[in-house]
């Protein structure tokens, strides 16, 4: 072949390898034989008219390779997180080691057979041919050189079928310096593959002819389950398994009976749902239902919880029994919390005295000074100076004076017209009246009517009496040595206006206090505690002892002036002193209501 030619069939050997396969389908029963022409690290594509079975799959096209290799996947398909696949470059450059775990083997080398797997390079009088037919195909290298020496010369031959048998044959090995490998791979993840030779060079006699029948692959006829690459896997996991995959037949069956059995609560449907869900139910709170175990105790922590008073076994229950007591009533222990006040109360509701804190001091008070200003042993007299007449408003209203005092007086009955709202305010006080008062008005207008009759009277007898002066005075004198002289009219009216003027005085005591708690708020509580202040003629800061803090201890320490002798009895003494003034005192006293 001519020069021209030659550089033809280098740069346009798939054209040539294009026509001989033509050629060779015109007639599929004789053999296909190509001869491609290949250069350095090129490979050539060689369908096959059989499927081969290889470790599990079947293929119907091959990749013949210069450097020494027949593959079964497109070296022009990337492979996935791989830097390259090494078909594009015919398996270049020397052969690896065909173990399992080598690093070095990638799924790039997957599903390949290697008769001399090394760095080869044609020159001239080297040639490649392929033949094949329904039965079998063939491969054959012939003088291709070492690419370091190119007079060692290499002669090699592959032979595949559809049985899956594999038989290599060496006609000549020549090689030094390469690394070289011999052995066929298939799904190198899952272990599948075997060698034949791995070295530097070839020594004389260590590589001979070698042939596989069948490779582990083929075992997917008779146990689809060998691997996941065999045909009918996928019916036989869902045959095994029907879980094995969602489209497998009877798989929403198999899910749920395997959820039920994890988890009886999966589904209603499932059996022994309501079992589990009550079980559930009572893990979270035992009140769920009276059958759940620990219900009793459950219920009664709650009620303790809500009560401690619940039963006296509740954890706190004579703490809450104590604050109850003291809730109701302050009284009922010294270490209730509200003791102090509580027993300040009852001491201000049996006597508004007990402290001039008391809400209702101030009524007290008024109440003793109105019952104190009624004498005990009234005196009488006949003394026109000393009277208290009934006077009579300009409204035609019949005023008796109750106390000698003018101001406590006006203040208790007078009405007060001021325009002073505060003044208003505390004369507008009403005093209830009692039948007491009605008689007190009834006897006060029967006074005044004997009063003008006596007037009356004493005009008409006033001559009278002057004539008979002389006389009338030596027998009342005469008289009044010898027999007590009945009382007068006027000292019997004198004596009914004393005691209307007390039950006046009393009753007005009373009404004054009793409006005084009537009070509906502070504002009214104010305004008759005006009246009671001025009836009081309270001077501001009289009471200011009362509102001084002393210290809780005696004023002065114990003396003991006369030691083991009696004090002077002074009793007589004083009663020598201090009669006169107390008689005189109670007379005082007696004639306010005169």
């Amino acid at each position: 072949m001519n020069k021209s030619l030659k550089q033809i069939v280098k740069h346009f050997g798939a054209l040539v390898v294009l026509f001989f396969c033509s050629f060779s389908y015109s007639n599929a029963q004789t053999p296909v034989v190509t001869n491609p022409v290949f250069y350095d690290d090129t490979n050539v594509h060689v369908p096959l008219q059989f499927g081969f079975p290889f470790f599990g799959r079947t293929f119907t096209n091959s990749w013949m390779h210069s450097n020494g290799v027949v593959s079964f996947l497109d070296p022009l398909t990337p492979i996935p997180n791989q830097p390259y696949n090494p078909g594009q470059w015919a398996y270049c450059c020397q052969g690896l080691d065909l173990v399992p775990n080598n690093p070095q083997l990638g799924p790039q080398f997957n599903f390949m057979i290697a008769p001399l797997w090394t760095d080869l390079y044609p020159v001239a009088g080297s040639t490649f041919r392929t033949e094949g037919t329904t039965t079998y195909q063939k491969y054959f290298w012939n003088n291709i050189a070492e690419i370091s020496n190119m007079n060692n010369l290499n002669t090699f031959s592959l032979e595949i079928r559809p049985t899956g048998f594999i038989g290599a044959t060496y006609d000549l090995i020549n090689i030094q310096n390469q690394q070289v490998a011999a052995g066929i791979t298939g799904d190198i993840s899952l272990g599948q593959m075997q060698k034949f030779y791995f070295g530097t060079g070839i020594p004389s006699g260590t590589l001979g002819n070698w042939s596989v029948n069948n490779t582990p692959g083929d075992q997917c006829v008779s146990n689809p389950l060998s691997s996941p690459t065999c045909p009918g896997y996928t019916q036989a996991m869902c045959s095994a398994n029907p879980l094995y995959d969602a489209s497998c037949p009877g798989y929403q069956s198999a899910y749920f009976t395997q959820q039920c059995s994890i988890s009886s609560l999966y589904s209603p449907n499932c059996p022994g749902y309501a079992a589990a869900y009550l079980t559930y139910q009572c893990s979270i709170n035992p009140l769920y239902s009276t059958t759940c175990e620990g219900y009793q105790q459950a219920y009664f922590n709650q009620q303790c919880s809500l009560n401690s008073l619940y039963s006296v076994n509740c954890p706190g229950y004579h703490q809450a029994y104590f604050d109850q007591q003291c809730s109701l009533s302050g009284l009922y222990s010294t270490s209730c919390p509200n003791y102090q006040q509580a027993y300040f109360n009852q001491q201000c509701n049996l006597n508004g005295l007990y402290s001039t804190q008391c809400p209702n001091y101030a009524t007290a008070y008024a109440t003793k000074l109105a019952l104190e200003s009624t004498p005990k042993n009234a005196t009488t007299t006949t003394s026109t100076n000393t009277e208290t007449t009934p006077t009579v408003s300009s409204t035609g209203e019949t005023k008796v004076a109750i106390v000698s005092d003018s101001n406590v007086n006006s203040v208790i009955t007078t009405t007060a017209t001021s325009a002073n709202p505060a003044q208003a305010a505390t004369a507008t006080v009403p005093l209830v009246q009692s039948p007491q008062q009605t008689e007190t008005k009834a006897v006060t207008a029967a006074v005044v009517q004997e009063q003008k009759k006596e007037e009356k009277k004493d005009v008409t007898t006033t001559s009278t009496s002057n004539s008979s002066s002389s006389s009338t005075t030596a027998s009342t004198s005469t008289a009044s040595g010898t027999k007590e002289q009945p009382k007068t009219a006027r000292q019997e009216l004198q004596e009914r206006r004393e005691a209307v003027a007390k039950a006046k005085a009393i009753e007005d005591g009373k009404n004054l206090a009793e409006n005084m708690g009537k009070a509906a708020d502070m504002e009214q509580q104010k305004m008759v505690q005006n009246v009671v202040v001025q009836a009081m003629a309270f001077v501001p800061g009289f009471d200011a002892y009362g509102k001084v803090i002393l210290r809780d201890k005696p004023f002065y320490p114990p003396v003991e002036i006369y030691k083991g002798q009696s004090n002077v009895d002074n009793r007589v003494l004083g009663r020598r002193m201090f009669g006169p003034t107390d008689q005189l005192h109670n007379e005082m006293v007696n004639q306010q209501y005169r």
